[in-house]
């Protein structure tokens, strides 16, 4: 019997150079989308990207069982490395290292080969990664497909070979290196109040309604004092971001974008948000001293000229102070 498979296979062999139509392999550069902005590192092993023929059902399996498929968009040929950029949109079945085949246009009365191999060329039993033969087409349900994978990224052919042109499942397998991965971002609004004519205020680096994610840096300049400052939870809560001197009245903040925020940036004292620091802040900022009126998370995040995360008789001082024209307000620096 195996003399006949053999001869069989050799037939195969040359009827599959001729039969075997071309076809674009996971991670070729069609069908890339443009590169997102974002993008994070995560590590991948595992098989991607199993296609389909006629009759056949693959299961993607690890030592625990059956591995179901995500969608994931990822770099998986490392392009924004080589300069050419994008991202394919691929499904992973993370950590698996088994196949399970089964074949229902089988023949009872018929044996076959199943190969898997790197590549779309049609292998030979020394060249495939995994081989076995004698299958029966009574047995051909859930035949284990547990190989030595290659120790890189590869595009690899599943074959099922029998007596008619052979049939071919493509799919890629990675090596549980380093791939980037787009990451969609978050929402920042920027609600700058630093508005008045004689202190034209630049912000740089951000743009309200952008989407970013991580560690964002931007700058803002103004030839007085601003207070930047973020918020997570509607304004219940601020954060002040301290300021790192770029050159002359420029400076940059780094914010943790991880979640929505809207960041504040404002003249030091103007709690009343008007765009100019002024008699009428400061009587605000007296009233409030005294326990008069009270002040929103924002005010209280303005109206802290020392920054010593919180507001007392020294902010009142220095800002009464700063009105008469007595001393000039400064930044939080880093």
């Amino acid at each position: 019997m195996k003399k006949q498979i053999c001869f069989i296979l050799a037939l195969t062999l040359l009827a599959a150079l001729v039969a075997v139509p071309a076809f674009a392999l996971p991670g070729s550069t069609d069908g890339y989308d443009p590169e997102p902005t974002n993008s994070d590192i995560v590590t991948l092993t595992g098989f991607y990207n199993v296609g389909t023929a006629a009759g056949v059902t693959v299961q993607v399996a690890s030592a625990g069982g059956v591995v179901e498929g995500l969608e994931m968009s990822v770099d998986i040929d490392d392009n924004s490395a080589t300069g050419t950029g994008g991202y394919d949109e691929i499904t992973m079945y993370p950590d698996s290292d088994r196949l399970m085949v089964s074949y229902s246009e089988a023949s009872d009365a018929k044996y076959y080969i199943v190969m898997l191999s790197e590549g779309s060329e049609l292998p030979t039993s020394s060249t495939a990664i995994f081989y076995m033969d004698q299958i029966t087409g009574a047995a051909f349900s859930n035949v284990k497909v547990y190989p030595n994978m290659p120790g890189e990224r590869a595009s690899l052919s599943l074959w099922i070979i029998g007596d008619d042109v052979p049939v071919r499942i493509p799919l890629g397998y990675a090596d549980g290196s380093h791939y980037e991965k787009p990451v969609a971002g978050y929402t920042v609004l920027v609600d700058n109040k630093a508005t008045n004519n004689n202190h034209i205020t630049t912000v740089a680096g951000i743009v309200s309604g952008g989407a970013y994610s991580g560690n964002t840096e931007f700058t803002v300049a103004c030839d007085i004092a601003c207070v930047v400052a973020y918020t997570t939870n509607g304004g219940v809560s601020y954060t002040n971001l301290k300021a790192t001197l770029v050159a002359g009245n420029e400076y940059s903040f780094t914010i943790p974008v991880n979640e929505a925020a809207t960041v504040l940036i404002a003249y030091a004292g103007d709690i009343n948000l008007n765009g100019t620091f002024n008699n009428q802040d400061v009587t605000m900022l007296n009233a409030a001293n005294l326990g008069k009126r009270s002040l929103t998370a924002a005010q209280r995040a303005l109206a802290d000229v020392n920054y010593n995360k919180t507001f007392n008789n020294q902010d009142v001082t220095m800002l009464n102070a700063a009105n008469l024209g007595k001393r000039s307000l400064n930044w939080e620096v880093q």
